[in-house]
């Protein structure tokens, strides 16, 4: 299958397998592997000659212009696939990942028909490569340990892959199964890199039971696969948080949403662990310090947020409870807007060893939110796919329709629920002329630095004040 770089995929050959060596022992390929040994030429022989005859096992060659430049792997199990690439060191950041990936994909799911999600591993420090994916159109559905290293698990689904592959520019993908709901707008933090710390936010509030209910009214016949409670606020300042956990917990499989842990008290944990209908929630903490925690984080207290962490945790855990999960989102501001690998700081490894197999983390880079004067490092796009606007329904406190979690600020209002059916929104030429814009890679002002369709956006330190 070939693409609109010139990418070619064909099936690996018994010819291809020192290439394919090669590739396996590069040095800066293990450096990013789940499995980072060398592996010796007869290991890798019998390895190879068996996935070639494996009617598991989808094995293709990266071709551009005739040469061979990558590898790409779909291991099948049941109705799921499990997909790997490597591109050779000289041939990468030209897009022949990202493309390599979707043909692979396409090709999986046209020709194997048991696949119905395809699934890639990302460890956690491996920045470039879930970017790779995300822009794929792959989603992160959870934190693992993949070999004992933590990964990102990412997937792509075969109905929604295929739709907007297919569909072409005129097609309208079907409700999303993902809803994020916004409890409230309003935060108690003044955090540096954040459109609502920084007062940019016009549309402040927090959602009333009233309003909730009306929006319910629109959605509960839906069934979602993920329900987020958040958009940029901090929940737990809706007194009706955990009601509405509640009330949503039969039209979902998953509730999440993030929190600044600040007013998690004894109060609010007992209610979390009394309805037991959260699955997971993200606790935010940025930077590479507690001291830079808590600049970056302007209202912050460190020990005081990690320790209310902690009894939430120990709380849970001493009443057999299996949820909610809970994530660390580590946000760091890196000097340049070419940063090294992302890392777990060393700092949050510290302050939660006793608990640590209770914690999971999720580190990036800080985003140039919509609304920011910030410029990224360049201004065309590499990427003309947001699975957002195909995978997501974003409803903020006062029922306004936004396309994405990164429009805090309602710069693109779509609707609003409490005055069209969501169906509508959905369908409406708002939502059409956004998906034909980013698909001829002229996206709207809104999506200008967003990560998703620009390389190195990226916000440093220079951009922000650090005080």
């Amino acid at each position: 299958m070939s693409s609109k770089l010139g990418i070619f995929l064909r099936k690996a050959l018994i010819d291809d397998m020192e290439f394919v060596f090669r590739l396996r022992n590069d040095p800066s390929v293990r450096d990013s592997s789940i499995n980072t040994s060398e592996v010796g030429f007869e290991t890798h022989s019998q390895w190879y000659k068996q996935k070639l005859n494996d009617p598991n096992t989808h094995l293709f060659i990266v071709v551009i212009n005739g040469e061979s430049v990558g590898q790409t792997r779909i291991d099948i199990q049941g109705n799921q696939g499990v997909i790997s690439i490597v591109i050779a060191k000289e041939h990468r950041s030209q897009g022949y990942g990202r493309e390599a990936i979707q043909n692979a994909c396409k090709l999986v799911f046209l020709e194997d028909s048991r696949v119905e999600e395809i699934f890639a591993y990302v460890r956690l420090d491996n920045a470039t490569s879930l970017k790779v994916f995300r822009k794929a159109g792959f989603s992160q559905e959870d934190v693992v340990k993949e070999n004992g290293i933590d990964c990102h698990k990412t997937v792509v689904r075969k109905n929604e892959f295929l739709s907007r592959e297919l569909g072409g520019t005129e097609y309208v993908p079907p409700f999303p199964k993902v809803l994020r709901l916004e409890p409230a707008s309003a935060c108690n933090f003044k955090c540096v890199h954040c459109p609502t710390g920084l007062d940019m936010n016009p549309n402040v509030g927090i959602m009333s039971w009233e309003i909730f209910l009306r929006v319910f009214e629109k959605i509960k016949n839906y069934s979602f696969r993920v329900i987020v409670l958040y958009h940029g606020g901090e929940p737990f300042l809706n007194p009706n948080l955990i009601r509405m956990a509640q009330a949503l917990r039969p039209i979902a499989e998953r509730i999440e949403f993030n929190s600044n842990a600040s007013i998690l008290t004894n109060g609010i944990i007992d209610k979390i662990l009394e309805a037991d209908v959260i699955d997971r929630i993200s606790f935010s903490i940025d930077g590479n310090s507690p001291e830079e925690n808590d600049k970056i984080r302007v209202g912050a207290n460190f020990s005081k947020i990690t320790a209310n962490i902690k009894k939430l945790i120990n709380a849970r855990n001493n009443l057999g409870l299996q949820r909610p999960k809970i994530f660390i989102a580590n946000t760091q501001i890196p000097e340049t807007a070419s940063p090294n690998k992302i890392q777990v700081p060393n700092f949050l490894e510290d302050v939660f060893q006793e608990v640590q197999s209770d914690i999971n983390y999720k580190c990036t880079y800080a985003l140039i939110w919509a609304g920011m004067s910030i410029k990224p490092g360049v201004t065309e796009p590499d990427n003309n796919f947001c699975k957002h606007i195909f995978n997501t329904f974003t409803i903020r406190a006062n029922g306004d329709v936004v396309p994405c979690c990164y429009d805090l600020t309602t710069e693109m209002l779509m609707g609003n629920v409490l005055e069209q059916n969501p169906e509508e929104i959905w369908q409406n030429k708002k939502y059409q002329g956004l998906r034909k814009s980013i698909a001829a890679f002229h996206p709207p002002k809104l999506c200008r630095g967003c990560e998703v369709l620009f390389p190195q956006a990226v916000m440093t330190k220079k951009d922000i004040k650090i005080t």
